[in-house]
C-alpha cells in the first residue's frame, strides 16, 4: 500500500505561522533639520553653595549654645545652621 507523502508535509506546513506583524507603528525617521539647542545658562549664574560638614557643625553648636544648651534639638539646629549658611553665601 502506497502512502501519499504530500499529505503529511502539508499538515506540517499548515502549522507554521506567518511572521508576526508589528502592532505598533514605526516612528518616522528624523528629518535632516534638528531643533536648535537650548541656550546655555548665563555665565553670571552662581552654583548653589553647599556648606561643609565642619561649617554646619560649628554653626549648629553656636545655635545650641545660644538656645541655652537644650538637648533633643540636634536635628533642628543642624537644619537651621545649613539654611543660614546657604543664605549667607547667596548674598
Amino acid at each position: 500500500m502506497a502512502t501519499n507523502k504530500s499529505t503529511p508535509n502539508k499538515a506540517k506546513n499548515d502549522k507554521i505561522a506567518a511572521p508576526a506583524q508589528a502592532s505598533a507603528p514605526v516612528a518616522p525617521a528624523p528629518t535632516a533639520k534638528a531643533a536648535p539647542a537650548k541656550a546655555a545658562a548665563p555665565a553670571k549664574a552662581k552654583a548653589a553653595y553647599l556648606p561643609t560638614e565642619t561649617e554646619i557643625k560649628t554653626r549648629a553648636y553656636e545655635i545650641y549654645v545660644s538656645e541655652g544648651c537644650q538637648d533633643g534639638h540636634d536635628t533642628e539646629y543642624w537644619l537651621r545652621a545649613e539654611v543660614e549658611l546657604r543664605a549667607q553665601s547667596s548674598r
